[in-house]
């Protein structure tokens, strides 16, 4: 038990750490290249791609949100069946194989409802929502 909390635990500081300086790094980038080269705002192909870059980080991190429900999905597939042969450990096994699939699905429900509540994504606008299912090889076309 003590390996898998370590394994899990330095899961969480590489993706922290990822996570840290991949903000870090591109916050830097965007602003050397687009925030300090702007003056005034009347040069629109600076504003668009300003723009355009938004659109996409909204788009990137409601993708991230969408897999970290995954997870948390997963997670409610494995455990709440997990939990139901343990209840159940006195009936024979056929009783065991009905209730089976019904706990699966019912954890993989719950476990995406855990995973929307922990990630905020109740809160999120449709719009945002609507840009994390978009296909990634669609181009804007003017």
């Amino acid at each position: 038990m003590k390996g898998i909390v370590a394994v899990l635990y330095s899961f969480e500081l590489i993706s922290f750490l990822y996570e840290y300086t991949y903000d870090y790094l591109f916050t830097n980038l965007y602003k050397s290249l687009f925030c300090e080269s702007l003056g005034d705002m009347s040069d629109s192909s600076n504003a668009n791609t300003i723009n355009i870059l938004n659109i996409l980080n909204t788009r990137q991190n409601d993708i991230e949100n969408q897999v970290r429900c995954k997870l948390f999905s997963f997670i409610g597939l494995l455990l709440l069946p997990m939990y139901g042969m343990r209840k159940f450990g006195y009936y024979d096994t056929k009783s065991k194989m009905i209730i089976f699939p019904f706990f699966s699905i019912a954890g993989m429900y719950l476990g995406s409802f855990v995973g929307n509540l922990v990630t905020g994504r109740f809160g999120d606008y449709k719009r945002t929502k609507f840009l994390g299912t978009l296909p990634a090889n669609t181009f804007l076309k003017e």
